[in-house]
């Protein structure tokens, strides 16, 4: 049976298809696993097992005790004075990270001044047994913020907690969606 030859312009069709169809998978950064693409004007941090990008020129500091805790926000005299990005690893919490994502959620709808209940999603976090995100909107000094939460139970028992309060618009589902568990 002779073969057929297949016009190179079909073959080109096909492989801009399958790009466009692939354009958002793999290290897109959206899916928490991959490589991050770090955004022009963030950079990106290491903390307490896991990573995250935040604006650029934001300054940090870290605590530790029975929880270590990385706080990212505008240097003093910059920005909102609002505006943050923490990173919380507590040790493991002994089969209650139900109860952990209760006080989360209570927290996020008491924050929530837009007379809307907080969001809620599961979410798959690579390197993760369970991973919750919850999302509000807050109205403060007459800015309204988005506030996002990410609740991820790690395979020790442990957990990380990654909460953002940004201007609405502003990079808050840059930030959560940068966040990659790291194991240090």
């Amino acid at each position: 049976m002779p073969r057929t030859a297949v016009p190179l312009r079909i073959i080109a069709a096909l492989l801009l298809i399958l790009a466009a169809l692939t354009a958002g998978c793999g290290d897109s950064g959206g899916d928490f696993a991959g490589r991050v693409i770090v955004p022009a004007g963030f950079t990106e941090i290491q903390g307490p097992g896991g990573s995250f990008v935040h604006p650029s020129g934001w300054a940090f500091n870290r605590r530790k005790g029975d929880e270590d805790i990385l706080t990212v926000m505008p240097s003093v005299g910059a920005g909102d004075g609002n505006s943050s990005v923490t990173l919380t690893h507590t040790a493991p919490l002994d089969g209650n990270f139900d109860g952990a994502l209760a006080l989360r959620r209570d927290l996020a709808e008491k924050a929530a001044t837009d007379r809307t209940k907080a969001t809620r999603e599961d979410v798959d976090v690579a390197g993760a047994q369970r991973a919750v995100r919850f999302r509000a909107q807050a109205t403060l000094g007459g800015t309204r913020y988005a506030l996002d939460d990410l609740a991820v139970l790690l395979e020790d028992g442990s957990a990380l907690f990654l909460s953002v309060a940004v201007p609405s618009g502003n990079d808050a589902d840059t930030i959560v969606k940068s966040f990659r568990v790291t194991g240090g």
